[in-house]
């Protein structure tokens, strides 16, 4: 990844970032539904996010506790169609139970 400092007239400098992420649902599944959008979907009740991050480049790094790993506000984990792929769900016999 290249970060570009904007600060210092828009110079490139090489960076590294990790991202590791958990997500995890529970509480059974809520049906959600918009027309205007068109949008269907299924998200599970209680959703949560767990994880560790960290950047690095010349001369600078940073990262987060391993041992504590940062845990989400909120999180919202589930499936979902949206716009054209909405009619889809009618007229696919896969997609009936979904």
């Amino acid at each position: 990844m290249v970060v570009i400092d904007e600060l210092a007239g828009g110079s490139k400098v090489p960076a590294t970032v990790s991202v590791d992420l958990t997500w995890r649902g529970g509480g059974g599944r809520r049906h959600v539904t918009a027309s205007s959008p068109a949008f269907d979907g299924r998200v599970f009740r209680t959703g949560r996010a767990r994880g560790t991050f960290a950047a690095s480049e010349d001369g600078f790094s940073f990262a987060s506790l391993a041992a504590r790993p940062v845990r989400s506000m909120f999180a919202e984990l589930g499936t979902e169609r949206n716009g054209l792929f909405v009619g889809a769900l009618a007229s696919c016999a896969r997609c009936a139970g979904w």
